[in-house]
């Protein structure tokens, strides 16, 4: 069911939980000032949740011509 004929809005929800889990070495020069143990602590730069939504409208113009338009953020 939508609103308007050839208006189809859709959307999308994830869940991350990104952690190392295993040894990495982020000192590769083996300097004791900094904690090389990331096993187990969270990935930078990865979001627990993202999503999205948008929305598709399709017009037709005639018997063989179709306007269409789609956004999504």
């Amino acid at each position: 069911l939508t609103p308007v004929d050839g208006l189809r809005l859709f959307g999308a929800l994830a869940y991350t939980d990104a952690k190392y889990t295993a040894p990495f070495d982020s000192n590769p020069n083996n300097n004791p000032a900094i904690d090389d143990d990331l096993q187990g602590r969270a990935v930078a730069r990865a979001p627990k949740w993202a999503g999205n939504i948008g929305a598709d409208l399709r017009l037709p113009l005639g018997n063989a011509l179709e306007f269409g338009i789609t956004g999504n953020m």
